[in-house]
């Protein structure tokens, strides 16, 4: 269970899903918020890190960030959820449930989930919450 409204977290059997490195959790949330569709690392990288050199160093630890998520969901069960190959990834959608995909598809739960905030840990979620926002507010 994917929660993106208010601040972003990842529930399996009802608890907190864990990661050795918190850029780990922002990748996943990033990729969620993708709802799908292939991200490459460069898109990742600077998503992940706004102002660095799109360079070796920081492709690495984009590797490691890779590695950690992998090693996170296999954990608990849940590794289908992390779409793969050389320089691309993604989500599988249709393994998880999530509140802003509930309300992108206007399920009653997903309108009412939201709070007026969108992974509100990260600054690219700002964009994103406004959108929303503008939506909910057309809606009413």
């Amino acid at each position: 269970v994917v929660k993106c409204f208010g601040t972003f977290d990842v529930f399996v059997r009802g608890e907190s899903l864990r990661f050795e490195r918190r850029k780990t959790k922002e990748m996943l949330a990033y990729l969620i918020d993708r709802r799908g569709c292939s991200v490459s690392s460069g898109e990742l990288c600077a998503v992940l890190w706004e102002n660095a050199e799109d360079d070796k160093k920081t492709n690495h630890y984009l590797q490691v960030l890779k590695k950690d998520l992998i090693v996170s969901l296999e954990r608990v069960g849940m590794k289908k959820i992390f779409v793969h190959s050389r320089n691309q990834y993604a989500i599988d959608t249709c393994r998880i449930s999530c509140d802003y995909y509930d309300y992108l598809d206007n399920k009653a739960e997903g309108i009412r989930a939201y709070n007026g905030e969108y992974m509100a840990q990260y600054s690219w979620g700002e964009i994103q919450n406004v959108w929303i926002a503008d939506d909910k507010a057309a809606k009413n």
